[in-house]
């Protein structure tokens, strides 16, 4: 299934993890921040188009502004980073101590 995110690369842009944190891992936490989260705001048709632009840019029936889409993109990567990792963190097993988050 097609995500917003493509790499490991880009999810470190908006969170902080740790190198070993494979994107295999992660992935479908971040599809299902994106069902649960961004896809009822933008609407199934938006989301898919959205997916579209990410993983074919210029194909046809793309939206007209790649600005306006770009900066869409952006602000949906920074909240589902978020909301991925809050949905992984369970199963990530974190420990939060005087030390930190482990």
């Amino acid at each position: 299934m097609d995500s917003i995110f493509t790499s490991t690369a880009q999810l470190k842009e908006f969170v902080a993890i740790n190198s070993s944190v494979s994107f295999t891992t992660l992935k479908p936490y971040l599809i299902q921040a994106e069902e649960k989260f961004l896809k009822p705001l933008l609407g199934a048709t938006q989301y898919t188009t959205t997916l579209e632009y990410i993983n074919d840019s210029g194909a046809p029936g793309t939206p007209p502004s790649a600005a306006e889409m770009d900066k869409l993109i952006e602000k949906a990567r920074r909240a589902i980073a978020n909301l991925g990792l809050y949905l992984y963190a369970p199963i990530g097993e974190l420990q939060v101590s005087d030390e930190g988050i482990q």
